[in-house]
C-alpha cells in the first residue's frame, strides 16, 4: 500500500518516496587558521549579536542569503566547527583554539577568526544571566530543529523544560519539537501547558487523541491492477499506548495467474482484510508495535512485532512478521497469500541537507497450503540531498530497490508458483515542494534503471491540504518504472485519503 503523506513534516513525501525537510547546514571542518569571512542579508535587515566567546548567536528579521552562507562556508571551512541557521537566527561555533571577532556593517556580518595565542580580547569569565542562558539554549534548539536533527533538539528541549518547568515559552518550544518528531499525544500536553491557542497548536492538540481515516489507492501495471479501499482508526489509550485498527477491501484484476496448478486467465477477485496494531513506548526512545492481520474471507491470519529505537531523523528498526495475509501477486489474491518477513534497517541524518536510510529483509511468500512458495532477500536504500530551500524546496535523491530470489517452488507442470525474478532498481530523482496558500504541493521526476533489464521514467505529484482544525485531505498520483512484486513493468498509481483528528483542539 502506498505510504500516506506526513501531516506535520516541512516537506511531506510523495508516494513511494521518503522526502523530508532536513534543515540547514551543519558542517565539521579541519584545524583553524586566522582569517575573516562575511555573511550578507537583504538591505535594511536588523542584526543582533550575542557573542559568548565559544559560540555566536545572530538574530535577524529577514532570511539570510543562502548563497552568502555557501560562500562563508567555503571561506571559513578551516575555522568553523558548526554553522546552523533558520529563518530568524544563526548559530556559529568555531573550532577549538579559535576565537570569533564579529562585527556588523549595515546588513552584513563580518567574522574574523584568530587563534587563542593571538592578540584577541578574552571571553567573558562570568556565567551568562539565567534568562540569557535560556534564550541561547532556545536558539540552539531551534537551529538543531531547522537543521533536521530532531532527536537532539528534542533531548535538549526536554532538559531545558526540566530547568524551567513554569516557563511557557520553553514549553511551547518543546511542544513544537515533539510535534515535528511525530509524537502528537505528548505535543498536545505540552501545547496545553504552554497555553497555546494558535491554529497549528490546536491542530496538534486535536491529533493527540488519535485520528480516523478513509482512503482509496489504485496501482495499475502491465496486466495487473489493484484497487484498495481502507478505513482506519487510531486511538491514544494512554501516554505510552496507542491502538490502531483497519479494514481493507482489495479488488484484484489480472490477465493471467497460476491457480490450482493451471494457468488461468481474466482474474477478477475481491478480498477483505483486517489489521490491528498496538504501539507501546517502552522507553524514552524505544517504540514497539505488536501487529496482527486476518483475511476475513478465509481466516488466514498472522502477526509479528516491530521495534524502533531513536527519533524521526536517526533511528534503528528491526521486526519480524509471520504468516501475515499478503496480496502482492495475483496468485496470492486468489489463493490465500501469506508473507513472513524479517527486517533490519535504519535512517541517519548525516548533515542538515543530507539524509540516508537502508533496510534489508528476508522474505518468504506463501500461497494456499504452501508457506514457502518463494524465498528472497531484499535491499532498499535512499540518499536525499537538499539543493535549494527558497523559493522552492528542491531535493535530489538516489534510491535502490532490489530483491534477489533465493528459491522458487514449481507446480506439477513445471510452472513457478509465483512470478518472481531478480530485480535491482537504481533511481535518480528530484523533488520540488512549495506551499500554495494552505496547500502543500510536491512534484517529482526521475529515471530508473533495472540491472536485470528495463528502464523508464518516474513522475509524481502530491498535495496535502488542512481543512479547519480536524480535517486533512491528501492526494497523489504518478508514474513509476520501479519494478516491485507483482508489477514487473511500468505502473501508474494514485491515492486519495481523508483524515479527521479525534480531539477537539483545546
Amino acid at each position: 500500500m502506498i505510504a500516506p503523506l506526513l501531516l506535520l513534516a516541512a516537506a511531506p513525501p510523495p508516494l513511494d518516496f521518503d522526502m523530508r525537510d532536513f534543515g540547514e547546514n551543519s558542517v565539521v571542518y579541519a584545524a583553524p587558521a586566522p582569517s575573516a569571512s562575511v555573511i550578507a542579508w537583504p538591505k535594511r535587515t536588523r542584526l543582533r549579536l550575542d557573542d559568548r566567546g565559544d559560540e555566536l548567536v545572530v538574530r535577524f528579521d529577514r532570511p539570510v542569503y543562502e548563497a552568502s552562507i555557501a560562500r562563508f562556508e567555503r571561506d571559513a571551512e578551516r575555522h568553523v566547527q558548526s554553522l546552523r541557521w533558520n529563518d530568524d537566527s544563526l548559530l556559529l561555533r568555531p573550532n577549538p583554539g579559535v576565537r570569533l571577532l564579529p562585527r556588523v556593517e549595515g546588513s552584513r556580518l563580518i567574522v574574523a577568526f584568530v587563534r587563542d595565542d593571538a592578540d584577541a580580547p578574552p571571553p567573558p569569565d562570568a556565567d551568562p544571566p539565567a534568562d540569557d542562558a535560556r534564550d541561547l539554549a532556545m536558539v540552539a534548539i531551534r537551529a538543531d530543529l531547522a537543521s533536521g536533527f530532531v532527536g537532539k533538539a528534542r533531548r535538549q528541549a526536554q532538559k531545558l523544560a526540566q530547568r524551567h518547568p513554569d516557563d511557557r515559552e520553553v514549553r511551547r518550544l518543546l511542544a513544537d519539537v515533539v510535534a515535528v518528531d511525530g509524537d502528537h499525544h505528548a505535543a498536545a500536553a505540552d501545547y496545553r501547558a504552554a497555553g497555546a491557542t494558535d491554529k497549528s497548536a490546536r491542530r496538534a492538540m486535536a491529533l493527540g487523541a488519535g485520528q480516523a481515516a478513509v482512503g482509496v489507492t489504485l496501482r495499475d501495471g502491465t496486466g495487473f491492477t489493484q484497487v484498495e479501499g481502507t478505513a482506519r482508526v487510531t486511538v491514544t489509550a494512554s501516554e505510552t499506548l496507542a491502538i490502531s485498527g483497519a479494514v481493507r477491501h482489495v479488488a484484484t484484476q489480472a490477465d493471467a495467474a497460476i491457480v490450482d496448478d493451471v494457468l488461468a486467465y481474466d482474474i477478477d477477485d475481491q478480498a477483505t482484510l483486517a489489521d490491528l496494531t498496538v504501539t507501546a513506548d517502552l522507553a524514552p526512545r524505544l517504540r514497539v508495535d505488536f501487529v496482527g492481520g486476518i483475511w476475513l474471507d478465509n481466516s488466514v491470519a498472522g502477526g509479528g512485532v516491530r521495534m524502533v529505537y531513536g527519533s524521526s531523523d536517526t533511528q534503528l528498526r528491526i521486526g519480524y512478521v509471520h504468516h501475515m495475509p499478503d496480496l502482492s501477486f495475483a496468485e496470492q489474491a486468489v489463493d490465500r497469500g501469506t508473507l513472513s518477513q524479517l527486517t533490519l534497517g535504519g535512517s541517519v541524518q548525516f548533515l542538515p541537507e543530507l539524509r540516508g536510510r537502508i533496510d534489508g529483509s528476508w522474505r518468504r511468500y506463501g500461497v494456499a497450503g504452501v508457506s514457502d512458495a518463494a524465498e528472497t532477500l531484499t535491499l532498499a536504500g535512499q540518499v536525499d540531498y537538499i539543493l535549494l530551500r527558497r523559493p522552492l524546496l528542491v531535493t535530489l535523491g538516489y534510491r535502490l530497490d532490489a530483491e534477489y530470489v533465493q528459491s522458487l517452488l514449481h507446480n506439477a507442470i513445471g510452472l513457478q508458483r509465483l512470478p518472481l525474478s531478480d530485480r535491482e532498481n537504481h533511481t535518480v530523482q528530484a523533488f520540488a515542494s512549495s506551499a500554495i496558500g494552505p496547500v502543500l504541493m510536491t512534484g517529482g521526476a526521475g529515471w530508473t534503471v533495472d540491472r536485470y533489464g528495463g528502464s523508464g521514467p518516474n513522475a509524481s505529484l502530491a498535495a496535502s491540504a488542512p481543512v479547519g482544525l480536524r480535517w486533512q485531505v491528501d492526494a497523489a498520483m504518478g508514474l513509476t518504472s520501479i519494478t516491485r512484486p507483482g508489477f514487473p513493468g511500468r505502473q501508474i498509481f494514485g491515492r486519495v485519503e481523508i483524515r479527521r483528528a479525534l480531539g477537539d483542539g483545546i
